[in-house]
């Protein structure tokens, strides 16, 4: 038997009918798939006259496409900077090297080369300590390479004492 509907029963369905779309929009009952934040939930108007009652839904607008956009990253550059010239300075500078340099430098005594005279020094307490003594260290430094006077092969020898190996200081006269 086919039903009919009275137009106030139409109008409690519409009404119904809104009233279900707006709580669906906003969260209060579940539906299958949430709608987006930011779309709106869709609006129904009803009409109420004498004749027969139509609904009509508004559509919601599509939704909106938001393009972010990062800031621009910094411009890096490279640039040439040259390393700081410095005066040029003697490996010895300070130390004990530097020390035996200076001793030497203030009786005159001079050689080609700052490590000739340092290998010198360093050999003269390396055969005490393998137990030569004072003399025999002092006359090797009359010949090659150094060529030294005998009084400045006795100095070159006692500083080399006072500077490398002090332990061997009884030794000097």
């Amino acid at each position: 038997m086919p039903s009919t509907m009275s137009v106030r029963q139409t109008s409690h369905l519409t009404i119904f009918a809104a009233v279900a779309a707006t709580c669906i929009g906003c969260g209060l009952t579940r539906s299958a798939a949430p709608p987006a934040p930011s779309v709106p939930a869709p609006v129904a108007t009803t009409t109420t006259t004498s004749a027969p009652t139509t609904t009509t839904a508004v559509p919601a607008p599509g939704p909106q496409t938001v393009i972010i956009v990062p800031p621009a990253a910094p411009q890096v550059s490279t640039q040439y900077v040259p390393y700081p010239t410095y005066a040029p300075s003697s490996p010895y500078g300070s130390g004990s090297d530097a020390d035996f340099l200076a001793r030497l430098r203030a009786h005159d005594i001079v050689t080609p080369g700052d490590a000739l005279e340092i290998t010198g020094g360093r050999n003269v307490c390396y055969n005490l300590r393998a137990g030569s003594t004072i003399t025999p260290e002092a006359n090797k430094l009359l010949g090659a390479p150094y060529y030294y006077k005998p009084s400045l092969a006795g100095y070159f020898a006692g500083e080399a004492v006072k500077v490398y190996c002090p332990e061997f200081s009884y030794q000097l006269k």
